[in-house]
């Protein structure tokens, strides 16, 4: 219930109402709702899976060979707009493999692009290829 103005700062007065709400008047005003997400337990379930598959995939160690291939080609692409590098890592994970790209993004030791090409991989379905 709306207290009386005379009890009220005059900033609160200016929000309040001129004049209190009926019963009836409550009943025709649209109830709040709040939904909850219907797919909240699947998504937390997929975001389990992606996190699991990452951290699996930063933990292969690379042999030395391929070590030097991903530092070179990180090396060729660090100029580059973040989206081009985007673009140039998932060519990489699409003609050498999902961890060859993620250990080259690693050696870019750009946070910015190494969550942005996890967030792609996501979104792309590569964890879910690589989980199976």
């Amino acid at each position: 219930m709306v207290k009386d103005k005379k009890s009220i700062s005059s900033e609160q007065k200016d929000i309040l109402p001129d004049k209190e709400i009926t019963e009836s008047e409550k009943e025709k005003a649209p109830a709040e709702s709040f939904e909850l997400p219907t797919e909240s337990k699947e998504l937390d379930r997929d975001q389990d899976a992606h996190k699991k598959a990452r951290a699996q995939i930063e933990s292969i160690d690379l042999d030395d060979s391929l070590k030097a291939e991903t530092q070179a080609q990180a090396s060729s692409i660090q100029s580059l707009e973040p989206k081009e590098k985007i673009e140039k890592l998932l060519q990489a994970a699409k003609e050498k493999g999902v961890i060859f790209a993620v250990h080259m993004a690693k050696s870019m030791d750009d946070p910015y692009i190494l969550d942005m090409l996890h967030d792609v991989l996501v979104k792309e379905g590569y964890y879910k290829e690589f989980l199976k």
